[in-house]
Order: structure tokens, then C-alpha cells, then sequence
């Protein structure tokens, strides 16, 4: 054995009792909070070194009398510097740094997990120890202190402004909260007051039944205020939680508005399932801890009051007492709430990115299948994994901490009110019946101020987890989504519209890589009614082009014009209506085929009624449709995509859902090109959208497109690398590295010998051939 084993055998072996008591429960504490909180693992360490073997010693030359009350009070005093130093001590979580990908790297330090193997017990006990032993400093990113975040008085008076549209539910429900309280104050002296006339001895026969008349009397009003008590406290729970399913509702709705109506800017830096995850168990964190958490910690805190303000009363020595503990108490509270919404918010961020990473995975689920990357994906989500794992052994270390010290606190107070009681009634300071009183009521207060303690912790996690939902729920929608009433924005009539976009100097860069430019200064005019077509080598901006027409982004220098009028002056809403979009890669949403075509239309396919179907708008009102128009609508759209024949034939038709059947990729273009024209649009942007069609099949489709653009006079802005789908545009433009290199038609172009349209069309070996 080790010597410093021998060591501290013989001193634990050489205590007895008391000292024997304080050491352990002193040093276990400490060692709690050492492997726990870095803070305190210089102070763990001291004191266990230092401290504890001359705590032994003192206590034992104690009378034997006094050694357990010293031994408790050493030990109280031991743990709240222990406890005070480790929770304010800087939340500090290490992500591991890890030398190897992570798909080799489910532990650090250690070797991935093969299979489902799970980590033996010593292989977790080191990552454990690596882990609490050796973490960040507190100002390295991602850690929750060093965020300059918004402070607890921002968060209460956001979650103050999301509560006042249910002022009328909540100032009932607090109604019926301060009656309850006020009977549940009232019951412990009813119950004092029943136990005395019970305990009364009886003198004669007439004073028997006298006291049993009493007895009876005050049995019935110790029912009638549980009855109160019962009825006004289930009251008050059906109100609060109509309130929180309201608040969940509200924050949600809103919540999830306000990230739909941010820029795709916005979009591209966040990933989705981190989003979702906000949507879902961060506002029901929020709206349960506003509703619910704050709602019990009321009550409690009230019937924590009037017990005070009864103990007061009746014995101010009492109260005193009480008062004194509870300074302590509620000082533990203050520390250990700042320390839970600090790590509840980490908590959120952590969940958040496993949430994204198993979204994405599940997203991509054939693509990983093909490349057998379940094991490298299963190797990160457990990463992952254990990283809120690990922040939640520190949360629940943090946790046994604070209980252990506020339940042996607050049971040992009851036990110092007794004696305190006990000695008052022997002098004839209070009476048995008030001592009896007194002390139901110190039990109430001390559970009363035991569950203030726990609703406060849960209230800070919900605070904690609130500040990412505000967040997104009070950003501002972004000026290309929504009119504002600053804003003067144009809308044109349909009679007077050309149709004629031109672009003017255009240059722009996308936000990840602000110093790599992906259009050049570009100038651009798509005239009326015609087909214009970009084509171009990858990576050359025909997309951004298309995403900058639709004000996804907005450029970093010139102007883009409808008609004259610069398109940031236009009605963001009215002016996408005018656009119908197919992109390369379609999303269909999980609904049927028809009202994925409907969708184009504008509120179809989330209308409750056919009433409620609020159709494409010409800018003067929006236009409404009965359900036989918007029918009609569908399948001429569907017709016009050459679609109506497939569709036919799938188990349902226009009824059948999406997600029943396996369509193909050439079946999803088709039907998200009839969600495109359903709109009748002034332009529409083919991006790639004929590209998983054969030879004969997009003939067809460019055919039927081309025959009802036409009907319509509508513009077309083709972006494609399959040369066959733009030799019959009016004007091709060849962009190379975000110039505009080329223009003119299809035999105009070729005309150009070793120019990029040419070289495109004949291939580079057979350009070479042909020089």
C-alpha cells in the first residue's frame, strides 16, 4: 500500500464519532467539488490536506456532550466555503481536441468504439477524469462565461413581454394561488388546535362529550379548509396550464415565423436540426418554466411568507432563527441559479448541435449507405453525445452539491426550533399548543423553502434556455421578406407591368467568403416575353444570378431594375409573385400531389377551406378561387409540365401522398415545374430543372413549357449545362468567373471559333481537332 494510503488509513481509523463524521463528509464534499469545479480543486485539495486532520483533533477535545453539535456546525461551515467556491467558480467545458477526423474519434483520449461495443467501466472513469481535470481556460470559444451575452434582466423582460398577452389567465391563476396559500398558511394552526383538544384529558362525563363537541367542531373546519385548500390549488393548476399550453403556442408561432422570414443568408450559416431543436424543447423549457416553475415557486415563496409572519408573531426567537438560515439559504440560491441558466444555456447549444447532427444524417441517410459511413456518422453523433454528457455529470455533481447542503441544513433546523421551542415552553414564553403550531409550521416553511429552492433552479434553466429563443424571436424579418410600415414600397399593376429585369454593375459575394467575389461587375438585361438563357463552367454565378432576381440575397454594389424601378423599392411579396421557380434538386412537402402543385398558388395547401385559399395576387388585392378554379388550375399546370399522365398512374392520382410512393428524380422536376407555372408567372427561372429527364422526355416538357409561356408572354431565365436545353433561347449568356465572357443566340455563338460557348458545345478534344 502506498504511504500516503498508510497515512490516511491511520487517521481515519484513529477518529471515532463526531470527528470521524465531519472528516468524511467534509472531505467527500470537497472531493465532489474538486473533481467537479475547477475552481475548487486548489481549495479541495488544501483543506484536505490542512484542514480536516486538525478539525479531528479540535473536535475531539470537545466535551463528549458537545462533540456532534461542533461536528455539525464544522462541517456546515466547511461545506458552504466548499459549496460557495466551487459555484462561482467558471463554468468550463473542454471540447476535446481532437488530432484525428472525426470519424476515427468517438473517445479522445482512446480508441473509437467498434460496433456497439459499449466503453468498459475504467476506459469511462479516465475519459471522466480527463475530461473534469483538464478543461478550458474560461475565455476560449464556445464557453458559456466568456459569451458577452444579454444579462438576467434582459431575459425576464423578454419572458415579462411574452407573458402580458396572458395577463388575464395569469392574474386568475395568481388569485387562486394567494387564496390557497393563505388556506394552507391557516391549516397548521387548525391542526395544532385539533391535536390539543384531542390530547385535553377530560374531567367528567359532561366535560367528555364537551371536549368530543370540540373535537367534532374543529375536525370540520380542518376539512373545510383542505377542501378549499384542494379546489383553489386545482383551480389554480388548470388556469396556469391553459396559460403555459397558450405561451407554448404563442412563442412557437412566433418563434418559428420570425426564422422564416430571415434572409437565406440567415440559413446557409445555421443548420436545421439546430433550429428545430429551438422550435421544440427550447420554447417548452421556456413556456413550462414560465407558466409552470415560476407559478410553484410563488406559491411556495407566499406560504413561506405567512409562515414567517406567523412564527414572528408567536415567537420572535423563532423566527429569528429562521430568518438566520434562511439569509444562508437563499445566498446558496443566488449562486447555484446563476450557475444553473449558465449551463442550461450551454446545455441548449449542446443539444442543438447533436439535434443537427443526426438531422443531417438522417437526411442523408442513402448517401451515407453508399459511401458505408453509418459507423464514421454513429462515431460523431456519439461524440456528440458525450459532450452533453459530460456538461450534464457536471450539472448533476453541481446538483448533489447544493442539495446535500440545503436538506441537512434545513432538516437540522427543525431539530435546533424543537430544543429552541422546548425551552420557551418551560418558561412560559408560549404555550404547547403554540409550539405545536410553531413547529408544523417550521416544517411547512422549511419544505415551502425547500421546493422555492428547486423551482428557482428550474426557473434559471428555463431562463438559461430562453435567451437563443428570443433570440430568433424577436429578430427583425429581413427587409426582403415583409413591408414594413417605414418602408414605402411600390406595387404595379399588371396591366401597366413589361416584365423587363435588367441588372446594372452588379457585384456580390457571398457572406462565408466576403473576399472571394462571385459576380464581377455583371450587366444584364432579361427583355419581355423572350428566353434567356445563362450558361457557363461551374462555380461561374448563373446560380446566384437567379438568387439575387429573387432577393435572397442582396448585391454589394449596383442596382437590379423591374421595369425602371429598382426591385428594393418593390413590395418583397408582390414581386416574388411574379416569379416561378424550378430548382435542380425539387423539395416536395409530405402532402399529396395536388396540393404540392397548389402550393404554388400561394396558402393552398395550409387553407382550412376553400374560403380561406388566398390565390396568386395582381397587386391590386388577392385574388380567391372556389376549390373547382383552383382544380382547374392544378391540372392545366400539370398538363403544361407534361406530368398529368405519370400522376394518373399512381395508385391515387392527384390524391396520392409523396411519401406513400417512390417517385423518381425526372417525376419530382415535372411536379415542381406545375407548382411553378401554376402561378402563372411573368418569369420563370428554370435552374437545371429538365436536368434528370431523357433526351425525348425534355423535348416533350420544353414543348408544352414553351407553348404556355407563350400563351401567357411570359419571360424565361434558363440555367442549364445540358447545351440541348438552351439552343432555341433568344439570347445565351456565358459567364466565366463571374463576368459575363459571351452573348448572343445559339449561331451567333458558334460563330465564335475557340470562344467558351464554343468549346462547350464541341468538347475540348474535339475543339483542339478542329483548330
Amino acid at each position: 500500500m502506498p504511504l500516503t494510503l498508510k497515512v490516511w488509513h491511520g487517521m481515519i481509523w484513529s477518529m471515532k464519532g463526531p470527528s470521524l463524521f465531519c472528516v468524511l463528509a467534509s472531505a467527500s464534499l470537497a472531493a465532489g467539488c474538486a473533481a467537479t469545479f475547477p475552481g475548487a480543486r486548489l481549495l479541495g485539495t488544501l483543506v484536505l490536506i490542512f484542514l480536516l486532520r486538525p478539525c479531528g483533533w479540535m473536535i475531539k477535545r470537545v466535551p463528549s456532550r458537545r462533540r456532534w453539535p461542533v461536528a455539525f456546525a464544522t462541517t456546515v461551515a466547511l461545506s458552504a466555503l466548499f459549496l460557495a467556491t466551487a459555484l462561482q467558480a467558471p463554468l468550463q467545458v473542454k471540447e476535446p481536441a481532437l488530432a484525428l477526423p472525426w470519424r476515427f474519434a468517438a473517445y479522445d483520449p482512446g480508441a473509437p468504439l467498434e460496433g456497439n461495443r459499449h466503453p468498459g467501466p475504467s476506459h469511462l472513469l479516465d475519459h471522466l477524469l480527463f475530461r473534469w481535470f483538464r478543461l478550458e481556460d474560461p475565455k476560449a470559444a464556445g464557453n458559456a462565461d466568456a459569451d458577452k451575452g444579454p444579462g438576467l434582466g434582459d431575459d425576464l423582460r423578454h419572458l415579462g413581454r411574452l407573458a402580458k398577452h396572458e395577463w388575464p389567465s395569469v392574474t386568475l391563476g395568481i388569485s387562486f394561488l394567494l387564496v390557497a396559500a393563505g388556506i394552507r398558511t391557516v391549516i397548521p394552526q387548525a391542526v395544532a388546535s385539533t391535536l390539543i383538544v384531542a390530547l385535553k384529558p377530560s374531567e367528567a362525563a359532561a366535560s367528555a362529550e364537551g371536549q368530543r363537541l370540540a373535537l367534532m367542531k374543529a375536525a370540520k373546519r380542518l376539512g373545510v379548509l383542505a377542501f378549499g385548500y384542494g379546489l383553489f390549488s386545482g383551480l389554480r393548476g388548470l388556469v396556469m396550464s391553459i396559460a403555459e399550453n397558450r405561451l407554448l403556442l404563442r412563442l412557437r408561432r412566433q418563434t418559428f415565423s420570425r426564422v422564416l422570414q430571415q434572409d437565406i443568408a440567415f440559413h446557409d450559416q445555421r443548420e436545421v436540426g439546430e433550429l428545430t431543436s429551438r422550435l421544440n424543447s427550447d420554447c417548452e423549457a421556456v413556456a413550462s418554466g414560465l407558466a409552470m416553475n415560476f407559478n410553484i415557486f410563488l406559491r411556495s415563496f407566499v406560504q413561506l411568507v405567512f409562515g414567517v409572519c406567523y412564527l414572528t408573531v408567536t415567537s420572535w426567537q423563532l423566527s429569528l432563527i429562521l430568518l438566520g438560515v434562511w439569509a444562508i439559504l437563499f445566498y446558496v440560491y443566488a449562486i447555484y441559479g446563476r450557475f444553473a441558466r449558465r449551463s442550461s444555456l450551454l446545455r441548449q447549444d449542446k443539444l442543438a448541435v447533436l439535434n443537427s447532427v443526426a438531422t443531417e444524417a438522417l437526411g442523408n441517410v442513402r448517401t451515407l449507405r453508399a459511401f458505408s459511413g453509418e459507423q464514421a456518422m454513429m462515431n460523431r453523433y456519439e461524440q456528440e453525445s458525450y459532450n452533453l454528457i459530460f456538461l450534464e455529470h457536471q450539472r448533476g455533481a453541481a446538483y448533489g452539491i447544493y442539495a446535500t447542503f440545503y436538506n441537512g441544513l434545513t432538516e437540522g433546523i427543525k431539530a435546533v426550533a424543537l430544543g429552541t421551542g422546548g425551552v420557551l415552553v418551560s418558561q412560559g414564553a408560549i404555550t404547547p399548543e403554540q409550539l405545536t403550531a410553531s413547529m408544523l409550521y417550521v416544517d411547512n416553511v422549511v419544505g415551502s423553502s425547500l421546493v422555492v429552492g428547486g423551482q428557482y433552479r428550474q426557473l434559471m434553466q428555463a431562463i438559461g434556455s430562453s435567451r437563443k429563443v428570443f433570440e430568433y424571436a424577436e429578430m427583425p424579418p429581413s427587409p426582403s421578406m415583409v413591408a414594413t410600415p417605414k418602408t414605402s414600397y411600390q406595387v404595379v399593376p399588371l396591366a401597366e407591368l413589361r416584365g423587363s429585369v435588367s441588372f446594372r454593375n452588379v457585384t456580390f459575394a457571398y457572406a462565408a467568403r466576403k473576399d472571394v467575389p462571385v459576380l464581377r461587375g455583371i450587366d444584364l438585361d432579361v427583355p419581355p416575353g423572350q428566353t434567356t438563357a445563362l450558361v457557363g463552367p461551374s462555380g461561374s454565378g448563373k446560380s446566384t444570378v437567379a438568387a439575387l432576381l429573387q432577393r435572397w440575397y442582396e448585391p454589394n454594389s449596383g442596382t437590379i431594375s423591374l421595369d425602371g424601378r429598382p426591385i428594393d423599392e418593390l413590395d418583397p411579396r408582390w414581386f416574388r409573385s411574379l416569379f416561378g421557380v424550378v430548382p435542380q434538386e425539387p423539395r416536395l412537402f409530405s402532402a399529396t400531389v395536388w396540393e404540392n402543385i397548389a402550393l404554388g398558388l400561394g396558402g393552398v395547401l395550409f387553407a382550412a377551406n376553400s374560403s380561406e385559399q388566398a390565390l396568386l395576387g395582381d397587386g391590386l388585392g388577392a385574388e380567391r378561387m372556389d376549390e373547382e378554379t383552383v382544380d382547374r388550375l392544378v391540372r392545366e399546370a400539370a398538363r403544361a409540365a407534361d406530368a398529368e399522365d405519370f400522376i394518373h398512374a399512381l395508385p391515387m392520382g392527384y390524391n396520392t401522398m409523396v411519401g406513400d410512393v417512390r417517385l423518381s428524380g425526372g417525376q419530382r422536376q415535372r411536379i415542381a415545374l406545375a407548382r411553378a407555372l401554376v402561378r402563372r408567372p411573368r418569369l420563370l427561372i428554370l435552374d437545371e430543372a429538365t436536368s434528370a429527364l431523357d433526351g425525348g422526355t425534355e423535348a416533350a416538357v420544353q414543348a408544352s413549357v414553351n407553348a404556355y409561356l407563350k400563351q401567357r408572354s411570359a419571360s424565361c431565365l434558363v440555367i442549364a449545362h445540358r447545351l440541348s436545353t438552351v439552343e432555341d433561347a433568344d439570347k445565351i449568356v456565358v459567364l466565366d468567373k463571374g463576368r459575363i465572357a459571351e452573348m448572343g443566340t445559339h449561331k451567333a455563338l458558334l460563330k465564335k471559333k475557340n470562344g467558351i460557348y464554343w468549346q462547350m458545345v464541341y468538347g475540348k478534344s474535339q475543339a483542339e481537332r478542329l483548330r
